[in-house]
């Protein structure tokens, strides 16, 4: 196993480590993800795509996807209508949920995948998708039709469904969100949704009562899906995320297909089309007390029908190139830059919409390439020794550090990407007696007011460089594109600003690391070495008390895998979490 150090990743054991995320947090850290389509919502795994496997999440995490949406068939595993005397010899209903059992070797397997995900730092997303038993019940049309007793079985059966998933994963941390069902509004009136969506929610809600539920309406599609949910009900509970899925326009979407022949995209009024709509699900958040939304699914079919599993095109031809490329990256674009998370349909190579192919472990490059247009790896002010504040105000540079005697550094040009960069780091020398750095930066819901992040205790009168970390994930304000950013240097506990001496600022970097701090940089745990080799967690420095895994496990500390743990170290009667990754 590769040998991995960490030094003082120290995060304190208290209710901000574990404290519940808000829909508008994890949103935040949702950015840009990917559905493992096709996979578990088959009627048995294996039968549409190859089954699952831990390495698939190393991958997606190395491409820098956020999220997985893993959607899932439980039908096949949950006792059948059939099996179950729900009527008397009258034809009264006599049924109830508990007729009806959840296979527990399935709800291992479903366990082991979410956390293959949750312990690499993904936010995963169990997304009840495959089992139109259910929504076709509805659905005239649908051999699945029922009315009556046979109706009051079906919403039973679904009920057990969530009561055995609500159930099982109830301990799991906050990464971990529900969705009640997929696109059952191809089958399912306004009505019938707004009577399942809080009958469903309840029953998560008797074992998880915080937990992300992510919800649609019914009766109309696409973008206009979630506006057709009740303002009633989404104001009647802090947990809930709205979702919708675009493939607008259908006729270039799907055109691998004979019937439909629209193989470009890419005008002028393609792209107003696709803001209209996506303005419109803005705006009917915003009217909804901001709620947040997920883009839960959009894609377009392969460039010319391409069939990556035979290597041979279509026969019915099907996106160029160009198109198929332009319209993932606009989509991407067009969700990120109103505050939406997204997870991009991903079917597997088998598939007529293929991202990532698992035969070799590889990627569809291009579309990566739209997915992620203009996301860098970091969004860095040097200070160069050409003098160059880099628009920071207050600031005299002089070779290549930046020195200031007065207490607020500030610049309204940062335009730093929120949706790909949570974290802000300031390498500084702090030559004053002041132990607080405050970063801030307007709120979204209220401009007039700004959010601020207090970091205390930064080292004082210091002879040494010191990075100086910032997590704004999720906080009122750090969404689409910033630019208005200040520093301030403050005393302790003095609501008054200060400034007695300089601070020297080396750089200023914004991205998606918790955290750049060094062996030298003088922190609470100053001299403590977390490290692993050979799957086994040392520390240098203080007392290892425990190891868990990032969902909270207690483990025995030898023949770790691969993974984020959460490592629970003690030192002057201090008790401290370092988070691991080996």
């Amino acid at each position: 196993m590769k040998k991995t150090t960490l030094f003082f990743l120290a995060l304190f054991i208290s209710a901000q480590l574990f404290s519940q995320t808000t829909p508008t947090q994890m949103i935040a850290k949702m950015g840009r993800g990917i559905n493992l389509g096709n996979v578990m919502s088959a009627p048995i795994e294996g039968n549409w795509a190859p089954a699952v496997e831990e390495t698939y999440f190393d991958d997606v995490k190395a491409k820098g996807f956020k999220t997985v949406r893993i959607p899932i068939r439980f039908d096949t595993y949950l006792t059948p209508l059939s099996s179950v005397n729900y009527t008397d010899a009258g034809g009264n209903y006599i049924g109830s949920s508990d007729d009806y059992t959840l296979s527990t070797a399935y709800l291992d397997r479903i366990e082991q995948v979410t956390d293959w995900a949750l312990n690499k730092g993904l936010i995963a997303i169990i997304d009840v998708h495959g089992d139109h038993w259910f929504w076709d019940s509805y659905n005239a049309s649908k051999d699945d039709y029922r009315t009556g007793a046979d109706r009051e079985a079906a919403v039973d059966r679904f009920k057990a469904l969530w009561k055995a998933v609500s159930l099982r994963f109830k301990n799991k941390p906050d990464e971990l969100l529900f969705e009640i069902m997929n696109e059952a509004y191809f089958s399912m009136s306004k009505a019938d949704v707004d009577i399942i969506n809080p009958a469903m929610l309840s029953i998560i809600r008797e074992e998880n009562p915080t937990r992300i539920v992510i919800v649609n309406g019914g009766g109309d599609n696409t973008y206009k899906a979630p506006q057709q949910m009740e303002s009633s009900f989404l104001a009647s509970d802090n947990y809930l995320m709205a979702t919708f899925h675009y493939y607008v326009p259908f006729n270039f979407t799907s055109s691998g297909k004979e019937q439909y022949t629209d193989n470009d995209w890419g005008t002028q009024s393609d792209y107003d089309l696709l803001d209209t709509h996506f303005d419109q699900v803005k705006t009917w958040a915003t009217n909804n007390g901001n709620i947040p939304v997920l883009l839960g699914e959009f894609g377009a079919d392969n460039v010319n029908g391409h069939d990556y599993s035979t290597g041979q095109d279509g026969d019915h031809g099907g996106p160029d190139a160009a198109s198929r490329k332009e319209y993932h990256r606009y989509v991407a674009k067009a969700a990120i830059d109103r505050g939406f998370a997204f997870t991009v349909w991903d079917a597997g190579e088998e598939s007529n919409k293929t991202i990532y192919k698992v035969s070799d472990r590889t990627w569809v490059e291009d579309i990566i390439d739209a997915l992620f247009d203009g996301v860098a790896a970091t969004k860095e002010f040097n200070f160069d020794t050409d003098g160059d504040a880099e628009g920071w105000g207050n600031l005299t540079v002089s070779g290549g550090i930046a020195t200031g005697s007065t207490s607020v550094y500030a610049t309204t040009t940062a335009a730093v990407d929120a949706s790909s960069f949570n974290y802000a780091h300031v390498l500084l020398k702090n030559n004053t007696s002041n132990g607080m750095l405050r970063m801030s930066f307007p709120q979204e819901s209220d401009n007039t007011k700004r959010t601020f992040i207090n970091i205390d205790n930064i080292t004082e009168n210091n002879s040494d460089f010191e990075y100086i970390d910032f997590d704004c994930t999720g906080l009122d304000g750090w969404t689409a594109t910033v630019n208005d950013i200040k520093f301030h240097v403050k005393d302790n506990g003095n609501a008054a600003f200060v400034a007695d001496g300089t601070i020297e600022i080396d750089k200023i970097i914004f991205d998606a690391n918790s955290s750049l701090s060094t062996s030298t940089i003088p922190k609470k745990l100053k001299d403590v070495i977390v490290s692993s080799d050979n799957g086994t967690i040392y520390v240098k420095g203080a007392n290892l008390k425990a190891v868990y895994s990032i969902t909270g496990v207690l483990l025995e500390n030898a023949n770790l895998s691969h993974g984020i743990y959460l490592v629970v170290v003690t030192k002057n009667n201090q008790t401290e979490v370092v988070k691991l990754v080996i």
